[in-house]
């Protein structure tokens, strides 16, 4: 994807970006327009923008949360971005979704929460705010960011829990089919890990197949490689 290739060099001290900038220089771009169809009417969509720096700090958020404070100060490639503009749009549309009921809504001690457990991945509160810092953000940016992808979770998760269930049936098939592999083990040893392996299996495949259904059905337009000439 083009537009990811540049994106690792956004910048990394945007909290200096008013002081000592030429006048009329690009601070921030948009990388992608994502709408999501009315559909009680095709004229009017929704609408949310994914800027570089929404791209870099999200991704690092996500790398933070599933990897450690490392992804905090480091450079990040270009797979890496690519990866994280197809969870950010991902989690727009699905947030866009959910404001279409108004469902699905965050309560503020699960994102008390989710911030405390965020901001312990780093070594003390001075290592957090360096952090937010170098990436031009506040702690408001990096509550949205998490509210967002909680929100955006529960979402995906009301569409696709009851389908990924899995019965006994398909967990005694399973163990009759990979026996060889169980050892010693009985059925009713193995059978309450089986399920639970069996049932992130069968998530994680809905969970791809929904979010991409609900991509092609909406408009996601990347844009930074038009805007780029490239």
């Amino acid at each position: 994807m083009v537009l990811a290739l540049g994106l690792a060099a956004a910048p990394a001290h945007a909290d200096e970006a008013s002081s000592g900038r030429p006048e009329g220089e690009v601070l921030d771009r948009v990388v992608a327009v994502v709408r999501l169809r009315n559909e009680r009417d095709s004229s009017q969509r929704d609408e949310e923008l994914v800027t570089e720096s929404d791209l870099e700090l999200e991704a690092k958020v996500a790398l933070i949360q599933h990897g450690g404070v490392a992804a905090a100060f480091a450079r990040l490639d270009a797979a890496t971005l690519e990866s994280a503009l197809e969870q950010a749009i991902a989690e727009r549309l699905l947030v866009l979704e959910a404001d279409k009921l108004n469902a699905y809504r965050v309560e503020p001690e699960e994102l008390d929460r989710a911030e405390r457990d965020f901001i312990a991945r780093f070594r003390s509160q001075e290592e957090f705010e360096r952090f937010l810092r170098l990436q031009g953000a506040d702690r408001r940016r990096v509550r949205a960011i998490l509210e967002r992808g909680l929100r955006a979770a529960k979402e995906l998760d009301g569409k696709i829990h009851l389908r990924a269930q899995i019965s006994e049936s398909e967990v005694r098939q399973y163990f009759d089919a990979h026996r060889a592999e169980m050892g010693a083990a009985s059925f009713e040893d193995k059978k309450l890990e089986l399920r639970g392996w069996l049932f992130r299996q069968r998530y994680q495949k809905l969970a791809k197949e929904e979010t991409a259904a609900l991509r092609k059905a909406a408009d996601v337009r990347n844009v930074a490689s038009k805007e780029d000439g490239t």
